[in-house]
């Protein structure tokens, strides 16, 4: 089986994107508690074109988040820092 590298999307519209999303799947990680339940994250779009992204998961009743920032450090690419 051949591996296939992932494509950069360009000319993507962030506003597009911007709101609430709900995971309804996703692969084992690290960061993310393994009795984790309602994942979610909420992108928003500053002014400055860069996106405030806030990650939040419920364990054991309590809700654990963490916040980051995506920017477009060339205009071409998406990265989150």
């Amino acid at each position: 089986m051949t591996k296939k590298s992932m494509e950069v999307v360009k000319g993507i519209d962030l506003a597009r994107y911007m709101g609430r999303w709900y995971e309804i799947a996703s692969f084992p990680s690290r960061f993310q508690p393994k009795n984790g339940i309602n994942k979610r994250a909420t992108y928003t779009l500053r002014d400055d074109g860069t996106v405030n992204v806030l990650n939040e998961t419920w364990s054991d009743g309590k809700r654990g988040s963490i916040k980051g920032t995506a920017y477009k450090a060339d205009p071409t690419v998406m990265k989150l820092s």
